[in-house]
């Protein structure tokens, strides 16, 4: 085993492994850091090294995530598995990994599901296993194309890892579901289902996970996904632990006064024409300290009585108006938004907003939590904005409206790191 020489195996993660030897189907469902896909990595690179199939697969939401998840996986992965006898290259025009194992060389396909055309990357191929990371962020259709190349598998075996979804997400009602009924009509069926928290991750001390505790808005549906490991309805606000009353301790509003900051600011940025165009100007104090600050904001919305749609050389020309006076290290811009980007281009220097929804939302609870972003109370929109945004109760998605303040808050902190470095001070 590749890790007999690492922190060992929790009790439950154990009894996983020991199902999984008379099981097809293999899902290990928990919190992020619970160590569910390394579990799954491992059984795959057992079964392959004796597997009777030549062609199998890993997949993840995207081809990159399945590379970085499962064949890297923070050096748990197949590579460190099968070191000195894998190497990375092309299947009939498609990323894989071929591998050296003790009954031949095996080929690992390497995909994402992203979307229901996914499904054509694995189509007409017989797999002998699938590994799939975050099986749950990929596409429904992808998933069954999946099933169905390993039907005629010589031993059949599908690992899924999932993080922590919603009751009524499609991967419970029409995949987990459907199998775990098949399984109480037969305890031959052959589902290994398990479940995983930050406690089953032995390599992390009592300590570690006591400051990923701390450091997780309490009372949230974060911390119930990310620490209880629960599956929780998104319903209510979308931050419910922003606090708009400056009289309160912990406010995130400060009075717009002159304040010292450091040399550098930055600018973050919701592209809309039809759609509201949301700006916000950042600022540190000196020297790196104190929270990050809105100082203000820029929004306009051309739907209302007397605004009209702008065209990128105007929104550049009131990002000029906007900065005038400060020295701006960065202008972080929705991805989406490559016209604008090439507008401000010769300005100032232009990042992609990393655009990764749940996990943003996540840093900015955090953020705000740790007191680490604070708003002046002239962003009126944004605060405005703040005590509005909501989940969709029957998707249980972010709803679009009030969203444009946040999601350029979001652009921000999800791309400057904002928490992951605080974390690592």
């Amino acid at each position: 085993m590749i890790l007999k020489d690492f922190a060992p195996y929790s009790p439950n993660a154990l009894a996983y492994k020991e199902r999984a030897k008379t099981s097809w189907l293999n899902i290990a469902e928990g919190t992020p850091r619970s160590g569910k896909n390394v579990l799954n990595v491992d059984d795959f690179c057992e079964e392959l090294e004796y597997h009777p199939n030549e062609i199998h697969l890993i997949a993840g939401y995207t081809s990159g995530n399945a590379g970085a998840f499962l064949y890297k996986s923070d050096g748990f992965g197949i590579e460190r598995y099968f070191a000195g006898r894998c190497r990375p290259g092309k299947y009939e025009d498609k990323p894989c990994y071929y591998v050296h194992t003790a009954t031949g060389e095996k080929v690992i396909l390497r995909a994402g599901g992203r979307d229901i055309l996914s499904q054509d990357f694995v189509a007409g191929f017989t797999l002998g296993m699938a590994c799939i990371t975050e099986a749950n962020r990929c596409h429904i259709e992808f998933l069954k194309e999946v099933f169905r190349r390993t039907y005629s598998s010589q031993r059949r075996k599908v690992y899924h890892d999932l993080n922590l979804k919603e009751p009524g997400h499609y991967y419970y009602t029409d995949i987990l579901d459907f199998h775990q009924e098949q399984q109480q009509l037969n305890p031959d069926y052959g589902l290994n289902y398990g479940h995983f928290t930050m406690a089953d991750n032995l390599s992390m001390s009592d300590e570690q996970i006591q400051e990923v505790i701390a450091s997780i808005p309490a009372n949230t549906l974060w911390f119930d996904r990310d620490v209880y490991g629960l599956r929780k309805k998104a319903e209510g606000l979308c931050y419910p632990n922003y606090i708009d009353d400056p009289t309160l301790s912990g406010t995130h509003v400060l009075p717009t006064i002159p304040r010292a900051y450091g040399n550098k600011y930055f600018v973050s940025v919701d592209y809309g024409t039809t759609n509201p165009h949301s700006m916000g100007l950042w600022g540190q104090g000196p020297g790196g300290q104190g929270p990050w600050i809105r100082i203000k904001e820029y929004y306009h919305d051309s739907k209302k009585p007397g605004n009209k749609q702008k065209a990128d050389d105007e929104y550049a020309a009131d990002l000029d108006k906007f900065v005038d006076g400060y020295n701006i290290a960065g202008v972080i811009v929705d991805p989406s938004a490559a016209s604008f980007k090439v507008a401000i281009a010769r300005k100032y220097p232009v990042f992609d907003a990393i655009n990764d929804v749940e996990n943003g939302m996540r840093n900015v609870a955090s953020a705000l939590h740790l007191g680490l972003i604070k708003f002046n109370d002239c962003c009126k929109e944004t605060r405005t904005s703040f005590n509005s945004f909501s989940y969709n109760l029957k998707t249980g998605l972010p709803e679009d409206e009030h969203s444009h303040a946040p999601d350029d808050v979001r652009y921000f902190v999800n791309t400057a790191k904002i928490v992951q470095t605080h974390r690592m001070k």
